[in-house]
């Protein structure tokens, strides 16, 4: 995320040159090839996920994406991470599941949007037509805790 944040800082004056209004077929191809650039960079981190499932655990830093089509074996891409994951794998608290901490995370998220828009909904609409002394600091106070990621309220300065 990081990468490509700074890549498209780094491509900022491309971006400004090729998104210009003006008309043309370079300017059109233009855009597209800077719009390609940009999705195979935010895209390159999905690609290794998906390409570091299919490896071993000794293969997994040897290469970056897939070992060369010389090298494939059963060796270098194998299902083995598949079958830990829906088998379970011995922890020192007992078999560990997948299957228990997914339906747990589905539950959990499941309940909590279920009662977020509920309060969420009530909100808005007390906010929307009634008024009551305290309106516009809570709703400044609701936009600027928006604007402003909570991660950068926990960096040190």
């Amino acid at each position: 995320m990081q990468l490509t944040l700074i890549a498209l800082i780094a491509l900022y004056p491309l971006l400004r040159l090729v998104f210009a209004r003006r008309p043309g077929v370079a300017n059109a191809y233009a855009r597209y090839a800077v719009l390609c650039a940009a999705a195979c960079l935010m895209l390159a981190p999905f690609f290794w996920l998906v390409c570091a499932a299919f490896k071993d655990k000794d293969v997994l830093m040897q290469y970056t994406f897939l070992p060369p089509p010389s090298e494939w074996s059963l060796k270098t891409l194998n299902l083995s991470n598949f079958h830990t994951l829906f088998a379970g794998e011995e922890s020192t608290s007992g078999r560990v599941y997948f299957w228990e901490y997914a339906v747990n995370s589905l539950f959990l998220s499941s309940t909590i949007t279920i009662v977020q828009v509920f309060f969420c909904s009530l909100a808005g609409y007390a906010l929307a037509k009634h008024r009551f002394r305290g309106k516009k600091i809570l709703q400044a106070f609701m936009l600027s805790s928006m604007m402003i990621p909570g991660i950068l309220l926990l960096a040190p300065m």
